[in-house]
């Protein structure tokens, strides 16, 4: 270890601490990277049985936004995402008035969300202290 002199020691601390936010920000970007990949791996396993959406569980993809930040997103089907979740209502033409009736919701976005906000934490910590 060399010795600091004190007018020196400002421009040390600054260095360490950049070199520490640059660790924390590659460390987010892989973590970010990694979660996507698991959300979409996830996605197509629990729609592989969407049977009339041949092409939904095959469209799952992940893209790169900014620093941190990754999205999942179905590239093929994306207005069913939101139908198939929620449910939505239809019309049925029965005679002379129309009957709503509201289809079944297939959830399956929102359990894959929580479980992939519960490992981001765990992958970023192991990913922080392998950087050290």
């Amino acid at each position: 270890m060399s010795e600091i002199k004190p007018d020196q020691l400002g421009a040390e601390i600054g260095e360490v601490l950049q070199t520490f936010n640059h660790s924390v920000v590659t460390s987010t970007d892989e973590a970010a990277a990694e979660v996507g990949k698991m959300a979409v791996s996830e996605l197509k396993k629990k729609n592989s049985g969407a049977k009339p959406w041949k092409n939904y569980p095959k469209g799952w993809t992940v893209k790169k936004e900014k620093t941190g930040t990754v999205v999942v997103w179905n590239s093929k089907s994306y207005r069913l995402t939101h139908l198939l979740e929620k449910g939505h209502r239809t019309n049925y033409k029965s005679g002379v008035f129309g009957t709503q009736q509201k289809t079944k919701a297939f959830p399956h976005i929102a359990q894959v969300e929580d479980m992939v906000q519960e490992k981001f934490p765990e992958i970023l910590a192991r990913k922080i202290q392998i950087q050290k």
